[in-house]
C-alpha cells in the first residue's frame, strides 16, 4: 500500500470514528480561562471541559487546577477547579471540570442544544 493511500485510509477512519464526547464543543463565545494568574483563551468548551490554547504553564496529566472563568477580559471571572486531562505537543491543554460555577454553566447550556 502507498503512502498516500495509507494516509486516506487513515482519514476516512477518523471520519467515521464516534464521538467519545459527552458534551458538544462551542468556540463561540470566547470563553477565558484563568490558570496560575496566567489569562487563556480557549479553544473549545463544553459542559464537559475545554480545551487551552498554547498553555504555557508547567502542568502535568491528572493534575488538579483553579483559577477563574470569564466571558470577558475584563469581569472579575468565577472560580473553578479542573483535571488536566491531555498534554499536546503544541502546548495546548485539556481540561475536565471538577467544579464549574452555576453561572458559566447556564451560559454553556445553550450551546448544547
Amino acid at each position: 500500500m502507498s503512502l498516500i493511500s495509507r494516509f486516506v485510509e487513515q482519514l476516512k477512519s477518523k471520519l467515521t470514528e464516534p464521538e467519545q464526547r459527552l458534551s458538544a464543543r462551542a468556540g463561540d463565545p470566547w470563553l477565558f480561562v484563568e490558570v496560575n494568574g496566567h489569562d487563556y483563551r480557549a479553544r473549545d468548551w463544553s459542559v464537559g471541559g475545554a480545551c487551552l490554547r498554547a498553555c504555557g504553564e508547567e502542568l502535568a496529566l491528572g493534575q488538579i487546577v483553579s483559577g477563574r472563568l470569564r466571558w470577558h477580559k475584563r469581569d472579575t471571572g468565577h472560580i473553578f477547579t479542573a483535571e488536566i486531562m491531555r498534554l499536546d505537543p503544541n502546548g495546548d491543554v485539556a481540561l475536565r471540570w471538577l467544579s464549574l460555577p452555576d453561572a458559566i454553566l447556564a451560559d454553556m447550556e445553550p450551546a448544547e442544544h
